[in-house]
């Protein structure tokens, strides 16, 4: 099974003799890649990772990405009846399907993005079954009494796909949508360039819709979770995979081969 665009082994980092199929991006990353994690024996159905999740609408409980900035990331579910379950959409892929109830999987540690810093995120999903909208990814952190941080909706119903940027007290600085999703799975790249206070949405590898904003965004995600914004507006629907990366922002080649391996999920 090759999930790597074709990358050779030794092209990728390694770790505990697994490789990265994110090596491309040429920084350590969070990600969820539901069909590279199955085939790895990184999903689980229980807390105490006994039982493999490998099988159709098994439930998940615990994903483990190898491969983040501080090491070994886990994913878990805040209980069972909050267990997203394995799905089989044929082929080689998988996702995970997610009930719009209260189905969630929250990153076990803090995920550092000091302030100033661009993020890139990438996820692929279809599109939420609920006609309001929902967040498949949400990351955000309480700042001197602050909630400011960064969300995708991929995608809010029948709005699009969009995203959001919070700053000080809560504010909304941005928000960008696309029109025209299906009911199919989708490729969204969000870039946050703070630079430019700017975020920039590609919507299976279309041209970026733009965001600006005004005003001092704080996009630290010391909580990352998938699926709901903390335990509100939950995502019906399902989702192959997402990464999150922080630093410099991805030249137009990288970002064109993240978008082409998302869009092979």
């Amino acid at each position: 099974m090759n999930l790597s665009l074709g990358l050779s082994l030794t092209s990728t980092r390694r770790r505990s003799g697994l490789v990265n199929p994110l090596a491309f991006l040429g920084a350590a990353c969070y990600a969820l890649l539901v069909a590279w994690m199955r085939v790895n024996g990184l999903l689980w159905q229980d807390l105490a990772r006994t039982i493999p999740a490998v099988s159709h609408l098994d439930p998940v409980r615990v994903a483990v990405w190898p491969f983040g900035p501080l090491g070994e990331v886990v994913f878990t579910a805040p209980s069972d009846a909050a267990r997203p379950l394995l799905y089989f959409e044929g082929g080689l892929l998988w996702s995970l399907s997610f009930d719009g109830v209260d189905d969630c999987l929250v990153a076990n540690a803090n995920l550092p993005t000091p302030s100033g810093q661009a993020v890139t995120v990438g996820a692929r999903s279809n599109r939420s079954i609920k006609s309001g909208g929902t967040s498949i990814l949400y990351g955000s952190n309480a700042v001197g009494g602050d909630l400011r941080g960064h969300h995708v909706r991929s995608p809010p119903g029948s709005t699009g796909s969009g995203s959001h940027i919070y700053g000080a007290g809560g504010s909304q600085l941005a928000t960008a949508y696309l029109t025209g999703d299906t009911t199919g799975a989708n490729t969204i790249v969000v870039e946050y360039d703070n630079a430019l206070s700017q975020t920039r949405i590609s919507f299976n590898g279309g041209t970026p819709v733009v965001g600006n904003w005004v005003g001092a965004p704080f996009p630290t995600s010391n909580q990352l979770n998938i699926g709901a914004e903390a335990g509100l507006n939950n995502y019906l629907g399902r989702t192959s995979g997402f990464s999150l990366l922080s630093g410099s922002l991805l030249s137009a080649g990288t970002k064109s081969a993240l978008e082409a391996y998302l869009g092979g999920l």
